[in-house]
């Protein structure tokens, strides 16, 4: 089979001091590699960590992650125009 990646895309926290690179601040994505969850790494997430400017909003971020995990026709299932919260 293939590889797992375990993946988490997170907006500013509102910090700009917390880690040298000020990814508190700014969009991120977090990414965890199978051989990281095997060795039983307790902090992995701090070794693959992309900023990004793909996306500002949840909204945004939902539909960067279905093209990074090659969902396909989610467009059919999650539009563009809907709202988490009415």
């Amino acid at each position: 089979l293939g590889m797992i990646t375990r993946a988490w895309y997170n907006g500013p926290q509102g910090e700009q001091a917390r880690q040298p690179d000020g990814h508190y601040a700014l969009p991120h994505i977090h990414r965890i590699t199978e051989a990281e969850l095997v060795t039983g790494n307790r902090q992995p997430q701090e070794s693959h960590r992309e900023i990004t400017d793909r996306y500002l909003t949840f909204e945004d971020a939902l539909i960067v992650f279905f093209q990074d995990v090659h969902v396909m026709n989610h467009q059919d299932h999650f539009p563009i125009s809907w709202r988490l919260f009415p």
